[in-house]
């Protein structure tokens, strides 16, 4: 009985692992699908923004004199709640158009940052805790780099939804090693029980090895 519980429990251990590993798995593709998912909404939102922004500097109007801009960025964060700021910068991280106003004509150390990652003239993304920019360069006619925009946003939505999902998976998989857990080691019980009672019965035999004198003539000694 001995033996059968402690492979039961050396298997259910083994059982353990591998729903560990398959948890982390499920989790780590969760959070780049959510994540994945996020930036490419917030890559949508700043592509319009682009697009109508575009469509005033092909005309030969200059950055800083689209003020339609800024009801544009103002309608685009209301389509998002996890949007904190929209900010239009130019080449040198000077903020053109923002949806704070106050900060419009300054120019700070991250708007500086957006700034020289814009210059790649391709879409970036930048991270850092529970805060993510989403940034796209604006682009003349010539394609020569104006400036950009960057999409301030929270990641608290994503922390929250792995958490969750981290609980969730917890759960069922303490559920399910449970349930497994104790089948293992009841049919390994039950498995082991015949080639126990089998063995005590091979031991007890070889116990009486060899036969003494009278009890077998076959074993006597030939004269």
């Amino acid at each position: 009985m001995r033996l059968g519980i402690k492979l039961g429990l050396s298997l259910t251990g083994v059982v353990a692992l591998a729903l560990a590993f398959a948890c982390v798995l499920y989790y780590v593709q969760y959070e780049t699908l959510f994540s994945s998912l996020q930036r490419s909404r917030l890559a949508v939102l700043a592509t319009s923004i682009r697009d109508a922004v575009k469509g005033g500097t092909d005309l030969g109007l200059a950055l800083k004199d689209m003020h339609g801009v800024q009801g544009v960025i103002e309608r685009t964060r209301a389509l998002d709640p996890d949007i904190s700021g929209i900010t239009v910068f130019d080449r040198q991280g000077r903020v053109l158009f923002d949806t704070d106003p106050a900060r419009i004509g300054t120019t700070r150390p991250d708007t500086v940052a957006w700034a020289a990652a814009s210059e790649a003239g391709a879409a970036w993304y930048l991270a850092e805790g529970a805060r993510g920019v989403a940034g796209q360069p604006l682009l003349n006619s010539f394609d020569a780099v104006l400036g950009g925009i960057a999409l301030d946003h929270s990641r608290a939505a994503l922390f929250d939804s792995l958490e969750r999902t981290a609980l969730t998976l917890a759960r069922a998989a303490a559920g399910l090693l449970a349930a497994i857990g104790g089948a293992v080691v009841l049919l390994t019980v039950l498995a082991v029980r015949p080639l126990v009672r089998a063995a005590r019965t091979m031991e007890r035999r070889l116990r009486r090895w060899p036969p003494g004198p009278g009890r077998n003539r076959r074993w006597s000694a030939v004269p």
